[in-house]
């Protein structure tokens, strides 16, 4: 990241609202007491009333507040921070053993700006996330009949002691997740949104169910039904950056990234899953075009029976396949939802 050391450099970058100076400093104004981004489009004071400051911390601690329209505490934008942690999240699959000082040169910006946005998104850091990848490979390994060394090896651990080092996260033993481990506990938070009430429920490999309605008695009840075997514990504090990142979703101002899920279905079910998560925000499919893709003709109700028990819309947008005949279709948390959620990501989308 380029320093720009002397003020009149920084000042240069303020005319210009040179986002690459971002990350580098921001600015205070007298006049009006904020500190600002260097893109910041409001209108630019005179140079003489302007103040420079190295981080924000510096520039509140000098008695200055965050500039409302350019949110120099925030990321650049929404779009931008999410394209960010997308990036950030697939270069970690592709590759485990990625730095957090080397994925954040990679993508153009400051270590510390990565931390912050994994955390505003995701709820985690990007090593937690990191090692939530190599866990999530090892129960993927580990979940037949193969050799334990073999499932910690093909993981991407280098021995089977660096795994026992993270049996936190695991939630248990290597061999006692080997051989099944005890029954699942899924903690959920419910919060209201933009369709009502959401609820979002998560196991220890990712997000499991994300339902919608309008009581809250009846979301958690629903909960209890569906995943009867389970232990069931709230957890608000814990799950509040993916229930924000769902009322972030249902109005348009943030695209679901590729957090952690917990999926489980038939094969067929996987397949359509998969094939929901390819259309593009602001187009649909019809069923009878899903059910050809997938090698299926004929099948569009295989297709619909997939979008019915799908447990994680808006991850696994089954919203967007419709009935041939140009209607919006039925939808398991409402019609209504299923067509406020097609309008948003088309009027997102620019369709």
């Amino acid at each position: 990241m380029r320093r720009y050391a002397g003020n009149e450099e920084r000042w240069a970058a303020i005319v210009a609202r040179d986002r690459g100076a971002d990350e580098a400093f921001v600015y205070a104004v007298e006049s009006t007491g904020v500190f600002c981004r260097s893109s910041c489009p409001s209108r630019r004071a005179g140079r003489s009333g302007v103040s420079f400051f190295e981080t924000t911390t510096a520039a509140r601690a000098a008695g200055y507040r965050p500039c409302l329209r350019c949110r120099p505490e925030g990321a650049s934008s929404g779009a931008e921070r999410v394209a960010r942690v997308r990036a950030a999240c697939a270069a970690i699959q592709a590759d485990p053993q990625l730095t957090v000082s080397r994925l954040a040169k990679r993508l153009g910006g400051s270590t510390r700006r990565l931390q912050r946005e994994f955390q505003l998104l995701l709820g985690c850091s990007p090593r937690e996330y990191r090692a939530a990848c190599r866990l999530s490979n090892f129960k993927r390994e580990a979940d037949g009949e193969r050799d334990l060394m073999a499932a910690v090896l093909d993981a991407g651990f280098g021995s089977s002691a660096r795994l026992y080092e993270l049996s936190g996260a695991l939630g248990m033993t290597p061999g006692a997740y080997h051989r099944g481990g005890p029954d699942q506990e899924i903690r959920y938070a419910v919060g209201r949104c933009a369709l009502g009430l959401a609820l979002v429920g998560a196991t220890e490999r990712g997000i499991c169910t994300v339902r919608f309605g309008d009581d809250r008695k009846a979301l958690v009840a629903g909960l209890h039904e569906e995943f009867a075997s389970a232990e069931l514990r709230e957890a608000s504090v814990e799950l509040a950056p993916w229930l924000e990142l769902v009322r972030a979703y249902v109005v348009g101002d943030s695209e679901l990234l590729e957090v952690p899920l917990d999926v489980r279905g038939t094969e067929f079910q996987l397949r359509a899953w998969s094939a929901l998560r390819a259309i593009p925000r602001g187009e649909t499919r019809t069923y009878g075009e899903l059910a050809e893709q997938l090698g299926l003709p004929g099948g569009a109700r295989a297709v619909a029976n997939s979008c019915a028990n799908n447990e994680i819309p808006i991850a696994i947008p089954c919203h967007r396949v419709v009935p041939a005949n140009g209607d919006s279709g039925g939808y398991r948390w409402g019609r209504e939802r299923k067509q406020r959620l097609l309008e948003v990501e088309q009027e997102v989308a620019g369709v």
